[in-house]
């Protein structure tokens, strides 16, 4: 910065040269000219500076400098005086002339919903058009209260619904005719194919990476799965309120859970799934152990519970509520047998495969549900205890790929709590990520699927794809 005192033609400091003598350097000065005078007779003189660059000074300090004036084109001299002056006439003056600001705002919505939608929440981004405004916003008619750009509201009832939002500039003036907006939410229309939308191993409390994948899923429509550990540490009721609700929560209505380990035996004081069945209620088929089934279209889909798999294991390898004969693959084995649908798929938090380090794979609470699927022909199967995500080609009951009437299973336990890396890769694992949260959008044709990892805002990895039923 240049140094009033020791500011010369040659010097903006002491020592320090302009970038061209006489501050004539595009370093020197800024390019705007703020104001100039052509004078027609001797005597002082004044020019006028625009109420934006002022503006912009109180706005923004630091962006004042000082003025430089320049003689570009006088040849018959001319003389500056500063402050320094002995005759106080000649010092210069700065003039302020303060005109009262009376007119209000425009407020712009700039993004927003319209029309019908079938998805319970809604985000509006607005301005003004005056720098430094403040905002109130509305909802169907409700109080103005303050908010900011942008503003999002969940949980909205199906029905119509009007969003309002108004400025108040630095003067204190308030649009008179706030910005409106108006839509009716449908959640019970069906826009082509049925879609489902989810991850697992969700939501902690320590990290805000829950609330980048909810504000995935309340934006896709659809039915919303989880596959297990949807809360920690515990599982209990207290950790699902203060945790799960405000974030995937907003989208309970649509949501069919299935649970995992830490809803069971995690932490001092084991839930034994108590927190899960009081928080999800009846969809979430406690008198069932926790296993249901429901169809969407051309698909019948099915939720296990293999958070109850806990305990020793059998002869077999598999542990109670998990092996050949317990009462959840009876029930499998039955819901299977009066499928009439073309394709099925499944989802449960213990994966069958995974080439995951921390976790890997879990046939003791997985490979006898996946055996039953296969014999079922099955499609698909989705689970998570593994936080990564990972897509296999279709396989058999043994892991060897089978393009004719193989389960594609897809890892998706990037709901949010925390990133496990890889180990020793299995041999139908065909992508893998480690560091990106998201969530898993399956799109079910009739007798075919489309699968499309999204996700969080500020990460590009994806990964896309279709494929048939068997």
């Amino acid at each position: 910065a240049w140094v009033e005192k020791a500011a010369t033609w040659n010097m903006y400091a002491s020592a320090k040269p302009w970038e061209i003598a006489g501050a004539k350097g595009s370093l020197d000065r800024d390019a705007t000219v703020i104001g100039s005078i052509t004078p027609s007779s001797t005597g002082p003189q004044s020019f006028f500076i625009s109420p934006a660059v002022v503006q912009d000074w109180v706005d923004n300090p630091a962006s004042n400098q000082g003025i430089i004036i320049a003689d570009e084109i006088n040849t018959d001299g001319f003389d500056f005086y500063t402050r320094e002056s002995s005759t106080v006439t000649q010092r210069p003056q700065l003039t302020v002339h303060l005109v009262s600001d009376t007119t209000p705002p425009e407020t712009s919505i700039d993004s927003g919903v319209s029309g019908t939608v079938n998805v319970s929440s809604a985000k509006f981004a607005f301005s003004s058009s005056e720098i430094g405004s403040t905002f109130e916003c509305s909802l169907d008619g409700g109080s103005f209260s303050n908010c900011s750009s942008p503003k999002e509201y969940t949980r909205l009832a199906d029905g119509a619904h009007t969003f309002q939002v108004r400025a108040t500039d630095p003067a204190g003036n308030t649009d008179s005719t706030p910005a409106s907006s108006t839509w009716t939410v449908d959640t019970t229309s069906i826009q082509g194919d049925p879609v489902m939308v989810g991850a697992g191993d969700i939501a902690g409390g320590t990290n805000n990476n829950d609330e980048a994948t909810a504000e995935l899923i309340r934006y896709i429509p659809g039915t919303v799965f989880t596959v297990g550990d949807n809360v920690y540490d515990t599982g209990s009721l207290t950790e699902f309120n203060s945790y799960y609700d405000p974030t995937w929560g907003t989208e309970k209505a649509r949501t069919k859970p299935s649970v995992g380990n830490h809803e069971y035996i995690s932490g001092s004081t084991r839930q034994y799934g108590a927190g899960y069945f009081d928080y999800f209620g009846a969809v979430a088929a406690r008198e069932n152990a926790g296993s249901y089934s429901y169809d969407l279209g051309d698909w019948h889909i099915i939720s296990l519970n293999t958070g109850q798999c806990y305990g020793a294991a059998e002869a077999d390898g598999s542990i109670p509520r998990c092996g050949p004969g317990d009462p959840m693959l009876v029930w499998l084995e039955s819901d299977l047998k009066a499928d009439q649908k073309s394709c099925t798929l499944a989802y449960f938090h213990h994966s069958r495969w995974s080439s995951g380090s921390t976790h890997g794979s879990d046939p003791a609470r997985a490979k006898a549900i996946w055996d039953m699927l296969y014999a079922y022909n099955a499609d698909v199967v989705v689970a998570g205890h593994n936080h990564n995500y990972e897509r296999f080609a279709p396989q058999d009951q043994n892991g060897n790929r089978d393009d004719a009437r193989g389960i594609r299973e897809f890892v998706a336990g990037t709901g949010g709590e925390s990133h496990q890396g890889f180990g020793t890769i299995l041999p139908n694992s065909e992508i893998r990520n480690s560091d990106t949260y998201g969530v898993l959008k399956l799109t079910l044709h009739a007798g075919s699927y489309d699968w499309q990892f999204v996700p969080v805002a500020g990460k590009t990895f994806t990964d896309s794809g279709t494929a048939g039923c068997h």
